[in-house]
């Protein structure tokens, strides 16, 4: 694949926009939504949701829901799974040393 002048002056003006624009707005429009979805998902019995900030320190927010596989009967991946297979499908963002415990979601802005 030729990458052409015209690309990688379209990636250099998207650097530029990005680098430039005020993210505090979108942050706080996240963050809220993250509350938001903490309280409703504090609602089911079996799962406990935390909101977080990106560990890199970004304006970043995630919420991680933490899955009581002794009550629930199913862990965080049948879970996963399911959102996976919904429609529509529901993708998550997972580590995998947490994966059987945690569901971690978050915001697209």
């Amino acid at each position: 694949m030729k990458v052409g002048k015209e690309n990688i002056a379209g990636l250099l003006k998207a650097v530029e926009l990005y680098g430039s624009r005020d993210n505090r707005e979108e942050a706080l429009r996240q963050k809220e939504e993250m509350e938001w979805l903490k309280i409703e998902v504090d609602k089911i019995d079996g799962l406990k949701a935390e909101v977080v900030q990106d560990e890199a320190g970004r304006e970043i927010y995630r919420v991680y829901i933490r899955v009581d596989s002794g009550f629930l009967g199913v862990d965080a991946k049948h879970i996963i799974d399911e959102l996976e297979r919904g429609d529509p499908a529901v993708y998550t963002r997972n580590q995998r040393e947490y994966i059987q415990r945690y569901i971690s979601m978050m915001s697209f802005m």
